[in-house]
């Protein structure tokens, strides 16, 4: 989802900063749907941190630190290939893998 309005008009919602979207929260003008995606949002990042703070031991993914790279494009390559086809709620369930598939290689990456 695309910010329909402010600052950061047109731009992804997984690219807004989240000090802005905790105010747009905050708002009583936006409509449901968006504070519901924003909603969504921040409780992906709070996820995604969770997973970071675990650490390696939390990654159980079954690869080689050197195949990190390969995978990430696979992923963002396939997520993109995806969504077109994908209901909105899908959509968002794949988001959310694929954000907390990102934060498990960047535990794998740092870890090498």
């Amino acid at each position: 989802m695309t910010l329909p309005f402010g600052k950061h008009r047109g731009v992804e919602i997984r690219e807004v900063p989240e000090r802005y979207l905790g105010w747009v929260l905050e708002q009583p003008w936006p409509d449901t749907w968006t504070k519901h995606c924003v909603r969504e949002e921040l409780d992906l990042r709070k996820e995604v941190e969770r997973i970071r703070r675990l650490g390696p031991q939390g990654s159980q993914l079954a690869i080689r630190p050197d195949e990190a790279r390969l995978l990430r494009s696979l992923l963002e390559i396939g997520a993109r290939a995806m969504k077109p086809r994908c209901h909105p709620g899908t959509i968002k369930r794949l988001d959310n893998m694929t954000a907390r598939l990102r934060a498990q290689l960047d535990q794998l990456e740092n870890a090498s």
